[in-house]
């Protein structure tokens, strides 16, 4: 569970895994010592090529915005970010623009055998890549679904099935390889939650009752926590490598 801290301008992912080895998110308290840490530990300075951060070990990193506007023109920024002679760069931005991103760095000549790409978007593999795949340069992702899995594709084939029905409207063409992390998460939190639902009541174990509930008070379901207890433990095979 990854937590982006607002109040800090540079937008700082942490990430708490305590004793129990399960992600925890912040507190407010945490939160304002870890900035006031981190603040401590780093130098800003901000520039004409962008925000510059420099680590207590003399690391520096250099911050650069794609663009201001949404007039889809990323030349400019990517003319000057080569006049600095970097060659190795962090790449953050939406699976929407991703490919066009990579074609103008070609276009300035940022995609040659010179140049290291890490790409944080883990939705990456739904973009064709094959345009630059001989340019030489190292593009590194991660990867969270593999599309040749039998999981994969049975339910792109369910899906694609379930879009042909009349009352679906207009039929979907979804191919393994397409399939983003959102879909693969729900997806596997509706398993997950199905299977411990047919677990707490398999052979009339327990009987669950719905409740109805208000918004406006601090009522609880009876039966919340010992769902969400069980899904803790319950092991289902999911779409996540």
């Amino acid at each position: 569970m990854y937590r982006t801290i607002a109040k800090c301008e540079q937008g700082i992912i942490c990430l708490i895994l305590p004793n129990s080895k399960r992600p925890r998110a912040f507190t407010g308290q945490r939160s304002e010592r870890l900035i006031r840490r981190t603040k401590n530990r780093l130098e800003y300075q901000r520039g004409e090529t962008g925000l510059s951060i420099t680590t207590s070990k003399s690391k520096k990193v250099l911050l650069k915005q794609l663009e201001t506007t949404d007039s889809g023109n990323y030349r400019v920024a990517l003319t000057e970010v080569k006049a600095l002679g970097e060659t190795n760069y962090v790449l953050v931005c939406s699976t929407n623009i991703l490919e066009e991103v990579l074609k103008q760095l070609q276009q300035v000549g940022m995609m040659t055998e010179t140049y290291n790409y890490l790409i944080t978007n883990l939705d990456t593999q739904t973009v064709d890549l094959s345009p630059f795949q001989y340019a030489g340069t190292n593009i590194t992702a991660i990867r969270m679904l593999d599309p040749d899995s039998k999981e994969v594709t049975q339910i792109t084939e369910n899906i694609q099935k379930m879009s042909a029905l009349p009352f679906s409207g207009i039929p979907i063409l979804l191919q393994a390889w397409k399939t983003k992390l959102e879909t693969a998460l729900i997806i596997d939190a509706v398993q997950l939650f199905y299977e411990t639902i047919y677990d707490l009541t398999k052979n009339k174990k327990k009987v669950i009752r719905g409740v109805s509930l208000s918004c406006s008070n601090q009522s609880n379901w009876n039966e919340g926590y010992t769902i969400t207890n069980l899904m803790k433990s319950v092991g289902i095979i999911c779409f996540l490598l």
